[in-house]
């Protein structure tokens, strides 16, 4: 598994979002895009909240890890090693491709993931702030988007006011040029715009295709079903059903 970690920036909107989307700057988005091209999951080292997935909601706030005495950066690379252990379960064999400067990696987390077995990469290291942009800018990334080909515009254009929640993700797969696609959590999280409930990856019963189940409602009203879980990657495999499926070639 490529796991993608993506460090904060300054530049900030103003109100609670998801996290992918309270970072405004050039250079995060960049990295963004890069990551969820390149990484089977990403999520972003906060100077404040630790880590965080890319759907998870928080408020805007105006810390620099700098800023944090070298015990406090210490606990904070305990504290975002352990919730990767919590997120991924034994990190051995994990590669960690990391989009981050110097302090979030050098204060234990770098070493940390190593001594679990992990690889660390670091594919834009140590370069001034243009020369990153340029490194983003003529290196596209190597892994090629999930199975629809526009997946990747699709997550980073969530534009044109559509709703939040598993409306969203209803609308999302409508709209897919695939009849199948599999869609890793924090993409999902992108687009119904919220975390996932922990339930999510412990109970199958949470994506059985049941008009009984609410958010079922969404994907089998658009023509969709869940095909496949798969609770360890946090993946789920949707299929466009065969009635569907005719009436969109016709």
């Amino acid at each position: 598994m490529r796991v993608g970690l993506v460090g904060c920036v300054k530049r900030k909107g103003r109100n609670p979002t998801a996290a992918a989307e309270l970072y405004t700057s050039d250079l995060f988005r960049k990295r963004r895009a890069f990551v969820e091209r390149s990484c089977d999951r990403w999520f972003i080292l906060s100077a404040k909240y630790g880590l965080l997935r890319p759907g998870d909601v928080i408020h805007p706030y105006d810390l620099e890890l700098t800023q944090l005495s070298a015990p406090d950066r210490r606990e904070w690379s305990r504290r975002v090693v352990a919730r990767l252990e919590q997120e991924l379960g034994s990190l051995s064999g994990v590669i960690f491709e990391a989009h981050a400067g110097r302090p979030y990696l050098e204060n234990g987390v770098q070493q940390a993931l190593r001594e679990g077995g992990a690889t660390v990469e670091t594919p834009n290291p140590g370069r001034s702030f243009g020369a990153q942009l340029s490194f983003y800018a003529e290196r596209p990334a190597s892994r090629p988007p999930a199975s629809d080909q526009t997946l990747q515009a699709r997550l980073t254009d969530r534009g044109g006011g559509r709703p939040p929640g598993f409306v969203a993700l209803g609308a999302f797969l409508s709209d897919a040029s695939k009849d199948g696609i599999e869609l890793a959590a924090s993409q999902i999280e992108t687009i119904i715009g919220r975390q996932l409930p922990a339930s999510a990856w412990k109970h199958r019963a949470y994506w059985g295709n049941s008009e009984s189940n609410s958010q079922a409602r969404y994907w089998l009203n658009a023509g969709w079903e869940v095909v496949g879980v798969n609770t360890t990657r946090r993946v789920v495999a949707f299929r466009r059903l065969a009635h569907a499926a005719a009436s969109s070639r016709e």
